[in-house]
C-alpha cells in the first residue's frame, strides 16, 4: 500500500453530480492499494499516517502528530500511485491491484480509520473526481509498505 501525504492548510474534493467534501487544516491521502495488499498494509499505513509528526510545535519544531493537533484527513484512492514508468512513455499498472480488490481494501482502510475517532472524509472509488487544495509547507511525503521496515 502507498500513500502519498500532503499537509495540508485545506483540501476539497468536487464530483461530477455537483456535490464535494472537504476539510479545514490536516492531511491530504492519496491511497494506491497495490495487488498483493491485505490487512497488516492496512494497520501498518493507519498508524504511520495518525502518529507522524509533521506538524509544528510552539517553537516551529515538527513535533506533531495529526492526533496531537486533533485535524482532520482526506483520503482519496488512487491506482495510479503504483503505476511504473520504467519502459516506454505510457505508465504500467500490473502491480495495482484489480478494481474489486482495490475496493475492498479501500473500504477496510477506512474502517480501520473509523476506529481511529480521526476526522476523515473521501473521495469515490473508481470515478473521476477535482481534488483542489492548498499545499502547507509544502510538506509532502510517499509511504509505501512494499519499502523498508515499518
Amino acid at each position: 500500500m502507498k500513500m502519498l501525504i500532503q499537509r495540508v492548510n485545506n483540501a476539497k474534493v468536487l464530483f461530477e453530480d455537483g456535490t464535494f467534501n472537504s476539510i479545514g487544516k490536516g492531511l491530504l491521502v492519496y491511497l494506491g492499494v497495490h495487488k498483493e495488499d491485505d490487512l497488516d498494509d492496512i494497520q501498518i499505513c493507519i498508524k504511520k499516517l495518525i502518529n507522524l509528526r509533521i506538524f509544528e510545535d510552539e517553537d516551529g519544531k515538527i513535533n506533531y502528530s495529526l492526533l496531537d493537533k486533533n485535524l482532520e484527513i482526506m483520503v482519496i484512492s488512487n491506482f495510479s500511485l503504483y503505476g511504473s514508468m520504467k519502459k516506454g512513455n505510457r505508465p504500467s499498472f500490473t502491480e495495482s491491484a484489480p478494481a474489486l480488490k482495490a475496493n475492498e481494501i479501500y473500504e477496510n482502510f477506512l474502517k480501520e480509520l473509523d476506529k481511529t475517532n480521526v476526522s476523515y472524509t473521501t473521495g469515490k472509488f473508481q470515478t473521476y473526481m477535482d481534488v483542489q487544495s492548498s499545499n502547507d509547507g509544502p510538506m509532502n511525503f510517499i509511504f509505501d509498505t512494499r519499502e523498508g521496515d515499518n
